[in-house]
């Protein structure tokens, strides 16, 4: 397969599916958020790593490094819903997950380093 023709069916499919999620959050919430949720990014990721030729060791580091930094971004998705229901503004609660993102993060590389 062309490698152009690979990359623009990849850079296509990726980016029908982003903003697709976003439009389609804006009137559902719901099955928009499922969509996201699901590792759907994950799976394209490693279809296009794989067919690129990602090797079986490449593949189960990408998979560790997914998991752990998912880890890390459960302050966002927590917190930021819990400010905005306590009258805080957008801006306000999306900074303050943002940055509860930043520091699981650090938490989750901290961690990490001291177990390997």
């Amino acid at each position: 397969m062309d490698f152009n023709f690979f990359f623009f069916l990849k850079l296509l499919l990726t980016s029908f599916l982003v903003v697709g999620s976003s439009v389609l959050a804006t009137r559902y919430p719901g099955p928009a958020g499922v969509i996201i949720a699901l590792p759907i990014t994950s799976f394209l990721a490693l279809a296009w790593a794989r067919i690129a030729g990602q090797t079986n060791l490449q593949t189960a580091s990408f998979l560790e490094s997914i998991g752990w930094i998912t880890l890390s971004g459960l302050g966002l998705f927590f917190l930021t819903p819990y400010l905005l229901r306590s009258g805080y503004s957008f801006w306000f609660s999306f900074s303050m997950g943002f940055l509860s993102l930043v520091l699981g993060c650090y938490v989750v590389l901290y961690v990490q380093r001291s177990i390997s």
